[in-house]
């Protein structure tokens, strides 16, 4: 099973259930094999502490990914779970940076739901 399956699983192990530490611990295992400066290892590590109600550790771990250059796949959903863990935390999404970004996605989102 290669790296991506392996996290797949991980997800698919955790639907229905609040993801605590066991989860998170698998995800970082999983991420350590990628390394440290790997953009997706980074991305997988904020989205599991996103979901266990971490959004403070999640906020790091995703602008993280986003500055290693995470691919076309998983950045807009990167912008899109950094934008909602700063909500959560208070900090209404001001992302200059992204702000491009986020528009360009938002138009994505909506032609899809259409």
């Amino acid at each position: 099973m290669n790296w991506d399956e392996r996290i797949d699983e991980v997800w698919a192990d955790a639907t229905g259930e609040e993801v605590g530490d066991e989860i998170i611990a698998r995800i970082d295992a999983l991420a350590a094999e990628r390394g440290a400066d790997d953009a997706r290892a980074e991305f997988e590590r904020a989205g599991a502490r996103d979901s266990a109600g971490r959004p403070a550790e999640a906020v790091v771990l995703y602008r993280r990914a986003l500055e290693l250059g995470l691919d076309a796949e998983h950045r807009p959903q990167a912008v899109v779970q950094l934008a909602s863990s700063l909500r959560n935390l208070g900090e209404f999404p001001h992302l200059p940076r992204y702000h491009r970004s986020m528009t360009a996605y938002a138009h994505d989102i909506a032609d899809a739901d259409a």
